[in-house]
């Protein structure tokens, strides 16, 4: 099932086996994969459900709980009831776990999130000691009963840290409890200093993290750089954060503070910065899908999307525009959507009924009325029928067109097996008869044999 992506056989076969109580199908395994043939087959909305409903007796892997969780990371509900569905295994948490269960829990519920960390800090703690007194036994003992090779501690209880720990509860801390900052934040220079600049990034969304990583700026930069220079607006401070490390990650980071002070952008200066971050800092497919998703995951922001779309056109990694020009074309920025489109399109080889319907409806309300009816061709000519709404918004602005185009386009609309309303047919007989035409139409359009008479 898992092979062929056959969700539902999946489905029924988990739900039969509970039904039977023949439980010894549902261990870890085959719950593992049904729970990664739905994540293959798209199904992301039953994933979390799933879960819930099959595996409260068992704790998954890694990589497929870290997957779960992103299923649902827009739901408190779904979310929240997978944490609290994982408590029972507290003792077998890896650091993935804590990872998956700090971020939700500071996203929904902090005061849990701060719980967890004590509770994360205390067990390395004890770890630690466990360790050390396993070593003092070793290096203790007499030489005849040395370990054998491969056995003790280095073997059995191998250093595993959570990783990006602070980067959650340092920012979580400044927002929910300041009082506490200076505390957390000398704990993190002790135990994971090199990670100070990715931390400082992310707590710029308040005045007591601005302050603290002005603090770090200056303590960090003493050797080269003047205090002077890091008494700067948000913006300003957020770049100086990231020349100190460059990478996708921070980039993430400097893309949220500029969505939460987008007024920077009207500064030309910014736009050129942010720009050429991205135009040089390295990123794979994948990274460049995570900064178009932290753009267009919240309304507004249509010009920060701009400038990171005109960037990923420039980096030729047109697989994120589509989203970027949907989301820049919802806020009313169809000239902007359409011209992105239209440069995505030309450099790249197959496409979607939906990316096609973008070219079309901000051609159509950006004013580009020749441009709706080429796409709309280059759409058929592909075999892609579009939705009937999208024919007829096209057809409703023919009379701005010559009446061969939209006649063109409508002959390959019925060619491709798209269909468009009676009313849109009505708008291009409409626009011929302007032009002295409607005979030829009505000749064109019946010849089509697409079109279906009635009285």
């Amino acid at each position: 099932m898992e092979q062929e992506n056959n969700w539902e056989a999946a489905l029924m076969v988990t739900a039969g086996a509970r039904k039977g109580n023949h439980f010894a199908y549902l261990v870890r395994q085959n719950l593992e994969k049904a729970v990664r043939t739905l994540l293959i087959a798209g199904r992301h909305g039953l994933v979390a459900d799933f879960c819930l409903a099959y595996t409260s007796e068992v704790l998954l892997s890694d990589d497929v709980l870290v997957a779960v969780f992103d299923t649902c990371r827009r739901s408190e509900k779904k979310s929240m009831a997978l944490y609290e569905s994982l408590r029972p295994f507290l003792a077998q948490w890896t650091p993935a776990v804590y990872a998956c269960c700090l971020t939700v829990t500071a996203q929904f519920k902090w005061q849990e999130a701060l719980l967890i960390y004590h509770d994360y800090v205390n067990r390395r703690l004890q770890l630690g000691q466990t360790l050390i007194a396993r070593l003092l036994s070793q290096v203790v003992r007499p030489i005849g009963g040395l370990r054998e090779e491969g056995s003790g501690p280095a073997a059995s209880s191998p250093n595993h840290t959570l990783q990006f720990l602070y980067h959650i509860m340092v920012p979580l801390v400044a927002e929910r409890q300041p009082e506490h900052l200076e505390q957390i934040y000398r704990h993190m220079m002790v135990h994971e200093p090199e990670a100070a600049a990715d931390v400082m990034l992310r707590c710029l969304q308040n005045e007591r993290g601005r302050a603290l990583a002005t603090h770090w700026l200056r303590e960090s930069s003493q050797s080269s750089v003047g205090c002077g220079t890091v008494s700067m607006d948000v913006f300003s401070l957020a770049s100086a954060l990231y020349s100190k490390k460059p990478n996708v990650m921070n980039l993430n980071s400097l893309i949220r503070v500029m969505a939460a002070t987008e007024s920077s952008l009207h500064c030309p200066s910014d736009a050129e910065r942010l720009q050429q971050y991205v135009r040089e800092v390295p990123m794979a497919d994948t990274d460049a899908y995570v900064l178009a998703r932290t753009v267009t995951d919240e309304h507004g922001h249509w010009k920060l999307a701009t400038q990171l779309m005109t960037a990923m056109i420039a980096r030729r990694q047109f697989h994120v525009v589509p989203s970027l020009s949907a989301h820049v074309a919802r806020q009313g920025r169809w000239a902007l959507a359409a011209k992105a489109m239209a440069v995505c399109l030309s450099n790249r080889g197959s496409f979607s009924p939906a990316e096609f319907q973008l070219c079309v409806h901000s051609s159509v309300l950006s004013g580009r009325w020749r441009s709706a009816f080429f796409w709309m061709e280059r759409a058929h000519a592909a075999g892609v029928r579009l939705s009937s709404d999208t024919y007829d918004g096209a057809y409703g602005v023919a009379r701005h067109c010559s009446w061969l185009e939209s006649l063109r386009a409508v002959v390959s609309m019925h060619a491709a097996g798209g269909a468009s309303s009676s009313g849109g047919i009505l708008n291009v007989l409409e626009a011929a008869g302007e032009q002295g035409k409607v005979d030829k139409a009505l000749r064109v359009i019946c010849g089509s044999g697409g079109v279906f008479w009635t009285l």
